[in-house]
C-alpha cells in the first residue's frame, strides 16, 4: 500500500522531493542575497516559499496516491513526467510573483507563455496516459 511507513520511496518520489528542493533552495539563496538590500522583498517572498513547498507537496501526494503498487514502465515513466511538470509550473510561477532585483527571463516570460503551455501539455498527457493506460 502507498504511503506506509517501512515502504521506501519510488524513483519519482526522490526525484520530485529533488527538484523542489532544488527550487526551494534556490529561492532561500535569492532570498539569503536580496535580505542584504531589501529586506520587504524578502518578507513578501517567504509566504510565497511556503505556498510553493505546499504545492510541490501536493504533487507528491496526488503522485503517491496515484501509485498502487508496482506499475509497468510506461505507466511509471508517464506519473514521472506529470510529477516534474507540476513541480515545475510550480517554480515557473513561483518565479513570476516573487520580488525580484531584475527582470524576469525571456523564456518565463511576464504571463502565460510557451514554458506554461509545454509544461501543462507534458503534465495533461503524463496524467491521462497513466490513468487511461494508453487506451486513448
Amino acid at each position: 500500500m502507498p504511503g506506509t511507513v517501512n515502504e521506501p520511496l519510488s524513483f519519482a518520489e526522490i526525484f520530485s522531493l529533488i527538484l523542489v528542493l532544488l527550487g526551494f533552495s534556490a529561492a532561500v539563496r535569492d532570498a539569503a542575497q536580496a535580505w542584504r538590500q531589501d529586506r520587504g522583498a524578502v518578507l513578501k517572498t517567504l509566504p510565497l516559499m511556503a505556498v510553493y513547498l505546499v504545492y510541490g507537496a501536493a504533487g507528491i501526494y496526488m503522485t503517491v496516491r496515484l501509485l498502487d503498487g508496482p506499475q509497468p514502465s510506461d505507466r511509471a515513466a508517464a506519473l514521472t513526467a506529470f510529477l516534474v511538470a507540476w513541480i515545475l509550473f510550480g517554480i515557473v510561477w513561483l518565479m513570476r510573483i516573487i520580488p525580484r532585483t531584475g527582470p524576469v527571463p525571456a523564456w518565463i516570460g511576464e504571463r502565460f507563455g510557451f514554458a506554461d503551455f509545454v509544461l501543462l501539455l507534458t503534465g495533461s498527457a503524463g496524467l491521462g496516459y497513466f490513468v487511461f493506460g494508453g487506451v486513448l
